[in-house]
């Protein structure tokens, strides 16, 4: 009997030591528990391709996700931009001076930009 005693002991020890290594591996793998997260905030010109919740990849390996999705730009801003770029013109090959003899510009647009 004392045989059978042990045999259990040892399967029970068995199974406790794969379960506590199976939680360590879990929990070494989650991220944000040992060390924290970091968020990035990314600018882009042209962010259309991209959906709130889609996976982030470094290598092929999915490293995070996009939490968040905006527009930086007032819509004042967005305005004047619109505005400015509809005063913008390509600039006209064939222009002459003006009628006063001053020569114009073919081409000049000052644009501001401000990142934060």
């Amino acid at each position: 009997m004392q045989l059978r005693r042990n045999e259990i002991m040892t399967g029970v020890l068995v199974l406790a030591t794969v379960a506590i290594l199976t939680g360590i591996l879990i929990l070494l793998g989650a991220p944000g528990l040992f060390r924290p997260l970091v968020t990035y905030s990314i600018y882009f010109d042209n962010a259309a391709g991209i959906k709130l919740g889609a996976p982030v990849l470094l290598a092929g390996r999915k490293i995070g996700q996009v939490e968040r999705l905006y527009s930086p730009v007032s819509t004042d801003d967005a305005a004047r931009a619109v505005a400015a770029a509809e005063a913008i013109r390509p600039p006209d090959p064939t222009a002459t001076p003006a009628p006063d003899g001053t020569p114009r510009p073919k081409f000049e647009a000052r644009v501001d930009v401000r990142v934060e």
